[in-house]
């Protein structure tokens, strides 16, 4: 549970790398992030698994591979989303994942949801709802279109973490990685975007993927192992709580009184699912 609180704090610093490039579009983020988050997440399975990488994927199977692949399409689309519209507009639609998650979880791995889980998924909707306020009907169409993928893509991801909760699932991660670095390469390559960059935007891209994204990805597998689909996406919640915050911090982007309101609401529903779990969970079983 903590270390999945944890990716959610770090995720919610997308926006402010986003924001504090000078010139990269949108695949151009998509590819160096990619490229790190690849290649930071080989290093991991490989000092997991002490260098049987290969056998690492192959225990993985399918699952890691249906996994990476709306992983991937959630990575690209996210970048796309913040590029389009603002940042509140898109946690409006990421506060819809706990429910995308809970219902995919029941239907294709019969995971019960408890009450509280089910109230909790629909106060994080109405504090996110609550953030966005008037500001929704400003927004640009086409991003929150990419937001709406993003948030179901993350859905299927969780579940295909929860698929096999007994294997080392860091081969998902890595091959959303592969695969948003193949469909990014063809992108800019095959177009007229291309891949010159600023030295400063090409290592905020790079730590956009390790430092950032491949880091919070670790926590989350690793919680994975334990919590249920609903209640993982729940408790990653605070990347969409957050994100606003550090822009206003950083860039002076001033957020509307009910923006604070509803990240109140998002972080107190995070809360009380994190204190049920940790009430139901604590002390350990002795058997």
């Amino acid at each position: 549970m903590i270390l999945v609180l944890f990716a959610g704090v770090i995720w919610s610093t997308a926006g402010l790398v986003v924001r504090a490039l000078d010139s990269a579009t949108g695949w151009q983020i998509v590819f160096y992030r990619s490229l790190g988050l690849a290649a930071a997440m080989l290093v991991a399975i490989a000092v997991v698994n002490r260098g049987r990488v290969i056998a690492a994927f192959r225990a993985a199977g399918g699952a890691a591979l249906l996994g990476g692949l709306c992983l991937a399409v959630c990575f690209s689309t996210y970048v796309f989303a913040l590029l389009h519209t603002s940042v509140a507009s898109v946690a409006f639609i990421l506060g819809a994942s706990p429910l995308s998650a809970a219902v995919l979880g029941w239907i294709v791995l019969g995971e019960r949801i408890r009450p509280v889980t089910w109230a909790a998924s629909l106060a994080v909707v109405a504090g996110i709802g609550t953030m966005v306020g008037g500001a929704l009907s400003d927004s640009s169409i086409t991003g929150m279109l990419f937001a709406l993928v993003t948030q179901a893509g993350f859905a299927g991801f969780s579940v295909a973490l929860r698929s096999r909760p007994g294997i080392d699932m860091y081969p998902t991660v890595c091959w959303a990685g592969i695969l948003a670095f193949l469909a990014s390469s063809v992108a800019v390559t095959g177009g007229s975007i291309g891949l010159e960059l600023s030295v400063r935007d090409v290592w905020l891209c790079l730590f956009f993927g390790i430092g950032q994204l491949a880091l919070g990805m670790i926590f989350y597998t690793l919680g994975s192992r334990v919590l249920g689909a609903a209640e993982l996406t729940l408790l990653s919640m605070g990347e969409v709580a957050l994100n606003p915050f550090w822009v206003w911090l950083a860039f002076d982007e001033i957020p509307p009184v009910s923006t604070l309101i509803g990240g109140c609401i998002v972080l107190a529903a995070i809360a009380v699912q994190a204190t049920d779990g940790w009430r139901r969970r604590w002390p350990p079983s002795r058997g």
